[in-house]
């Protein structure tokens, strides 16, 4: 059976996501057994400097979760690489 995608979850995830990392990317998406996210900086907005920390790469290669149940969401699925990318932020603009 195929799950259906709660679009109003999902939208509310987007803009969380939009409120707490402005100007950063992200991408989510499915199939019959995991639900997808993955986010990162832009360079052309104000966190474009976490791409350039020479001391780590973790911003480049972004932040990604792939959930393996079909019983997962794309809005859950979004709000973990959110909260992985805010975590990660954190330690960098305590420095």
């Amino acid at each position: 059976m195929t799950q259906t995608t709660d679009t109003a979850d999902l939208a509310l995830a987007i803009q969380e996501f939009e409120a707490a990392l402005p100007g950063w990317w992200f991408s989510v998406g499915k199939c019959s057994i995991t639900r997808d996210a993955s986010c990162g900086p832009d360079l052309a907005y104000a966190d474009a400097w976490l791409l350039k920390l020479p001391e780590t790469r973790v911003f480049d290669e972004g932040f990604k979760l792939t959930h393996y149940h079909p019983d997962g969401s794309l809005a859950s699925s979004l709000r973990n690489v959110t909260k992985q990318a805010l975590e990660e932020k954190a330690k960098w603009n305590k420095q």
